[in-house]
């Protein structure tokens, strides 16, 4: 089990742990497949919002 920094809700814990045991069952066509459906790009680390976004920081992911 690996620990997920900043996870202080156990419901949401329970859904990360869940989750990785379902995605270790995918199929490499599978995985390509949810891969493609990510834009990369808008990838950021900073978890500020940028002006204009519309999310505030942290929001649904606590």
């Amino acid at each position: 089990m690996v620990a997920i920094p900043g996870t202080t809700n156990p419901d949401h814990l329970r859904a990360n742990v869940a989750a990785a045991e379902v995605a270790e069952h995918l199929t490499e066509a599978e995985v390509a497949h949810l891969t493609g459906l990510v834009d990369e790009s808008r990838a950021v680390l900073d978890p500020t919002p940028q002006p204009g976004s519309g999310t505030t920081a942290g929001a649904g992911h606590r």
